[in-house]
C-alpha cells in the first residue's frame, strides 16, 4: 500500500497533452504551493502511523481567541474615538492639550496597532500544536526524512511552525526522494524529453493502469460517491486537496490534484463533499474517529493557511 505522501506525490503529476502533439505527458511543477501539500502529506503520514500526536486548542480557547481580538479593537476604538468626536461637537479641549488633528490620527492609528498585537500573541499561545510520540523510525525513506525534519524543531511546536521546517532545501531533497521511490516502484517512468524550465518541471508519465495508482482511485471515488469504505489515509488525502483548484494550466487546462479521478460530471458532487469534509462531517469523524479527523482537519488548515502566506509573499 502506497503511502499518503507517495499517493499526493502522484496526484501532483498533471497530465497534459501539449499543443499539436498526440502524445500525453504528466507533469510536476517542482515548484509553487502544491508542492507545499508533500510536507502536510508527510506529517498526516507520521500522525496516522503514530509518530506524531496533535494537541487541539478547545473549543473555549477558539472562542476566546476571536472575542479577545474583538473585544481588544472595540475598547480601543471606544477611547480614542468618542474623545474626539466629543471634543469636536462641543468645542472642549482634550486633556493634556491635544489637538483634534493629533487624537484623530491616534483614534485611526493606535486601536488597529494595539488590536493586532493582542490578536497576534493570543493567536501564537492559542494554536493548535504538534507532538513528536515517537522516534523510531517507520520503515520508509521518505517519512523517516520527514521525522528527521520535524525533530529539528523539537518535542512540540504549533502545526505551522512544523510546516516551516519543510524549507526549500529540505522539501527539495523530500520531493526528490519521492519520485525515485515512485519510479523504483514502477508507477512514474524515467524523465520524459522537452523543456523543464531551468529544471523547475518533471516530464514523466504517470502508470494509471498501476494497481497501486487504481487503488487511490477506487478507494476516493468509493468515498466521495457512495460514502463507503470509508478510510482515514483517503479522508486524509481529500482534505489535502479540498482548497486546490480543479485544472492546473501549462499552455492549456488539464485536471488537478484528486479531480483527476473524477469526470467533470461528478466535479458538483465531489466540491459539495470536500465543503463538508472542512467544515466538519460527522458521519466521517464517527467512522473514522473524532479525535483523528480533528487532527487531520487541522494540519489541512495549517497547510492551507501556510500555501496562502505563500501566494501573498509572491
Amino acid at each position: 500500500m502506497l503511502t499518503l505522501t507517495e499517493e499526493t506525490g502522484l496526484l501532483l503529476y498533471t497530465h497534459y497533452q501539449p499543443a499539436g502533439s498526440n502524445a500525453t505527458q504528466d507533469i510536476f511543477a517542482r515548484t509553487g504551493g502544491e508542492v507545499s501539500l508533500l510536507a502536510g502529506a508527510t506529517l498526516m503520514d507520521l500522525l496516522l502511523r503514530e509518530r506524531l500526536q496533535v494537541k487541539l486548542v478547545s473549543p473555549q480557547g477558539r472562542r476566546l481567541r476571536v472575542l479577545l481580538g474583538i473585544l481588544s479593537f472595540l475598547l480601543v476604538a471606544a477611547a480614542f474615538l468618542v474623545l474626539p468626536f466629543q471634543a469636536v461637537i462641543d468645542g472642549s479641549q482634550l486633556p493634556g492639550g491635544i489637538s483634534p488633528v493629533a487624537a484623530f490620527v491616534g483614534a485611526v492609528l493606535f486601536p488597529f496597532v494595539f488590536s493586532l498585537v493582542v490578536t497576534l500573541v493570543f493567536s501564537r499561545v492559542l494554536r493548535d500544536k504538534l507532538v513528536i510520540v515517537d522516534r523510531t523510525p517507520t520503515g520508509d525513506d521518505i517519512l523517516n526524512q520527514g521525522l528527521v525534519v520535524v525533530e529539528r524543531v523539537g518535542q512540540q511546536a504549533p502545526i505551522t511552525r512544523y510546516l516551516r521546517s519543510f524549507g526549500v532545501r529540505a522539501l527539495s531533497k523530500l520531493r526528490d526522494t519521492l519520485v525515485a521511490q515512485l519510479e523504483q516502484k514502477g508507477l512514474v517512468t524515467p524523465p520524459l524529453p522537452g523543456p523543464t524550465i531551468f529544471g523547475l518541471l518533471d516530464r514523466r508519465q504517470v502508470r494509471r493502469d498501476h494497481p497501486e495508482y487504481q487503488a487511490i482511485g477506487e478507494q476516493v471515488r468509493r468515498l466521495v460517491l457512495d460514502r463507503t469504505a470509508v478510510d482515514s489515509q483517503a479522508v486524509a488525502l481529500l482534505l489535502l486537496f479540498a482548497s486546490s483548484p480543479y485544472f492546473w494550466s501549462f499552455g492549456g487546462n488539464a485536471a488537478g490534484g484528486v479531480y483527476q479521478l473524477f469526470t467533470r460530471g461528478e466535479y458538483r458532487e465531489m466540491r459539495a463533499f470536500l465543503r463538508s469534509l472542512r467544515r466538519g462531517n460527522p458521519a466521517i469523524a464517527a467512522q473514522i474517529g473524532p479525535d483523528l479527523y480533528e487532527a487531520l482537519r487541522a494540519i489541512a488548515a495549517a497547510v492551507r493557511q501556510r500555501r496562502k502566506q505563500e501566494s501573498n509573499n509572491i
